[in-house]
Formats: C-alpha cells, sequence, structure tokens
C-alpha cells in the first residue's frame, strides 16, 4: 500500500528500518527502533501492511509528519512470558525526513533521529590500471557533526562494472583495506564501492574501473585429493577461479592414468558458465584401484595466462563387494 502522505513530502528514496516490540505483564510496553539499512545500498525489504495500531511515522527536521505506515506486528510468547515481535521493512521515504518514530496508537515506543548534515566520502585507491596479488583499497570519509571514527564503513567489491558486487567487509576499520584479488576472477573492469552511514544518512562512492590480471588458478577438485572411496561411475572435475581456453582443455591436458600406469580413455569437456572441466571415464573404474589426475600447466585462461605448472591428485576407487564379503563367506 502506498503511504500516506503529509505536508512538504518531494523526492523520495528508500528507507529501510527495523525494530521490536516487547509485552511484559506488569510493565510498559516497550521498542526498538534502527535504520538497519541505508539508500545507498539499495535495500528490498517487505513493506509494511497497510492496517494495524503500529505505525512508522516519519518527520522533517521541524517536526512535521510527512509519512505514516501502520503494520500489524506478529508477537511471539516466549519462556518468562515476554511477547515479542521483530520487524524489518523498506519503504519510500521522502529525502527531507530527519526522524522516524515507532508507535503503538498514540503512543511513542521508540524514535531515531538524524544528524544535522550527511556524511562524505570519495575513494583514493585503487585508481585506473592492472593489479595482481594484494594490493590497498584507501578512501577518505568525514562525517559533519562527528568524528569520521564513528561512522560505520562497508566495502563492495564488482567483477563486471558495477552490474553486480559482491561484499568484502561489512565493517571496516580506519580508512583503508588490503584487498586481496587472488580471491576474485580476473577481470577488465573492477571497481569497489564504499559507503559510509552516521546511522541514519549514508554516503557512496566507487572506485574508476580498474583490471585484476593474476594467474589461472584451480579452486576445487573431484574426486579430491586423497580420497580411497570414490565410486566406480564417477567423473572428474576441475574448477577454475578464472573464464579458461577450452581450445586448450583437451584429453592431452586434462588426463587420467590408473597405477599401472595405463592411461583411461574417456571425454572432456568445459563448461564456460561454471567453469568447470570435466573428464568422464569411457567405462567403470575398477574397484580398489588408483588413479592419477594430471590437468597440464599450459591450460591457459581467456587472457592467455598459462597454468604455468602441472596439477596433480590421486584418489582410489571403493573395494568392490565381492573383496569386502567374501572372506566373510568363506569363513
Amino acid at each position: 500500500p502506498a503511504p500516506v502522505s503529509g505536508a512538504g513530502a518531494q523526492e523520495s528514496a528508500t528507507l529501510a528500518v527495523g525494530g521490536a516490540v516487547i509485552q511484559k505483564e506488569g510493565e510498559d510496553e516497550a521498542g526498538l527502533i534502527d535504520i538497519v539499512d541505508l539508500p545507498a545500498r539499495n535495500a528490498t525489504f517487505p513493506a509494511p501492511d497497510g492496517s494495524g495500531d503500529y505505525t512508522l511515522r516519519l518527520h522533517d527536521g521541524s517536526g512535521t509528519v510527512l509519512t505514516t505506515h501502520p503494520f500489524s506486528p506478529v508477537f511471539t510468547t516466549l519462556e518468562d512470558g515476554v511477547a515479542y515481535a521483530s520487524f524489518l521493512f523498506s519503504f519510500s521515504a521522502p529525502n527531507e525526513t530527519r526522524q522516524v518514530d515507532l508507535l503503538h496508537g498514540s503512543a511513542v515506543l521508540g524514535s531515531v533521529t538524524a544528524s544535522a548534515s550527511p556524511p562524505t566520502v570519495s575513494v583514493t585507491q585503487p585508481s585506473a590500471g592492472s593489479y595482481s596479488g594484494t594490493t590497498s583499497v584507501t578512501w577518505i570519509a568525514t562525517d559533519p557533526d562527528g568524528g569520521a571514527d564513528d561512522l560505520n564503513v562497508s566495502l563492495s567489491y564488482s567483477p563486471d562494472d558495477g552490474a553486480s558486487w559482491l561484499p568484502l567487509a561489512l565493517s571496516a576499520d580506519g580508512s583503508s583495506y588490503s584487498l586481496d584479488t587472488t580471491q576474485f576472477a580476473n577481470c577488465q573492469a573492477c571497481r569497489i564501492r564504499v559507503v559510509v552511514d552516521d546511522g541514519f544518512h549514508s554516503a557512496q562512492a566507487e572506485s574508476a574501473a580498474f583490471s585484476v590480471t593474476n594467474p589461472p588458478q584451480v579452486r576445487a577438485i573431484w574426486p579430491a585429493d586423497g580420497e580411497d572411496h570414490a565410486a566406480p561411475y564417477t567423473d572428474i572435475a576441475a574448477v577454475f577461479r578464472d573464464p579458461m581456453d577450452e581450445n586448450t582443455i583437451d584429453s592431452s591436458s586434462f588426463s587420467l592414468t590408473d597405477s599401472q600406469g595405463s592411461s583411461v580413455a574417456g571425454s572432456v569437456a568445459y563448461d564456460e558458465e561454471t567453469r568447470t572441466a570435466v573428464l568422464a571415464p569411457a567405462g567403470g573404474l575398477t574397484y580398489g584401484r588408483s588413479y592419477t589426475v594430471r590437468l597440464a600447466g599450459t591450460i591457459e585462461d581467456s587472457l592467455g595466462q598459462s597454468l604455468g605448472s602441472d596439477t596433480v591428485w590421486t584418489f582410489r576407487v571403493e573395494q568392490g563387494p565381492l573383496r569386502v564379503f567374501l572372506p566373510v563367506l568363506l569363513r
């Protein structure tokens, strides 16, 4: 439902508000309220249901009511007889909002008030260029109403020029962060986003686009190295961190041999979406036998960088049912 608008409502942004209501027999009802997420983070939670005797009321700096959002909290009775209800909403809020109240009827259970001025932030590192290994992310944040140390700082990383974002740190300390770029796939237009908030207002800034060019890396293998209970009919798989050149992944660069040194025939395929190479043996593997897998160091990523060295691991197929039960049957 649309909020009820009062005088002075102008442009709006998404505001996310959470809190709780606590009821205990013989005591006054208590309420907690907080701005749990901020417009710069694009929060998306359910909106208030628009009916009920509890209300989120928004004011401007002069106390004028801008909007109200009625809702009906769902209470749970705890073991000590306390009735507890939590809520988490996002809704459109006028930009001049300076206070949010939680009401039950006409009684104010809690409120949160904005400071006079919003914080500011700018990203100073990384700048445009190419990076590998560990690099520093730095920013400058200010809070006109307090010290920068009072601000909450969160960091995000985009591997695709801002189309998607991955969390780096929800609460960063100071004004710098050590970024290990090897934890992410290589990219040609990466960005860092820094969001700061003072408990009500928020601000965000993004770095210039930069590239990451680390040597390719194998992130996961199957069966695991040292596995001794592999199924006889199992595919061999390797997951890469980076997009790979599928033309360099074939039966000569992704191979399987048994404990006698004999090659095991099979087909090799590469899935670009999951960055996974799969070797499917032509037939079942032998019970109780060990096998060695080799990914050649000549395999290249989409940037033409090679793995550099072979990746080798071994596993053993589970013992067959006859090997397990025949001695028992003979006895």
